[in-house]
């Protein structure tokens, strides 16, 4: 069954910048057989290493309107949804990142590196 929610991340906003890119940075890799279920799959993991207060931070329904009001200027001029990189383990990072490279092509994984 499709993960029925929106995971919603600080990284989120970039993956989706990334991905709609007329530079091309999205492209599904011929050599993984499901990305689909690989990046559903991806998101289970992240979402299973949050606690209940992380993970209520970092979802968010999809019909909920905030989560088109993202940006990237500074957290003091607008407040952020989402959860942020700085709160979350070492492993937690490492899973948020992993989410993110299974949905990017490499070379906009490493844009999104740069950003971040």
């Amino acid at each position: 069954m499709r993960l029925l929610i929106t995971v919603f991340v600080f990284i989120t906003p970039v993956a989706i910048f990334l991905s709609c890119s007329p530079l091309g940075s999205f492209q599904l890799d011929s050599d993984k057989p499901d990305t689909f279920n690989n990046e559903e799959n991806m998101a289970s993991v992240f979402l299973s290493s949050l606690n209940p207060e992380q993970r209520k931070e970092a979802l968010m329904a999809l019909e909920d309107n905030s989560r088109e009001r993202w940006h990237y200027l500074p957290s003091t001029f607008w407040t952020r949804s989402g959860i942020q990189l700085a709160n979350l383990t070492p492993k937690q990072k490492e899973l948020a990142f992993d989410l993110l490279k299974s949905h990017l092509s490499k070379s906009g994984y490493d844009k999104a590196l740069r950003i971040i």
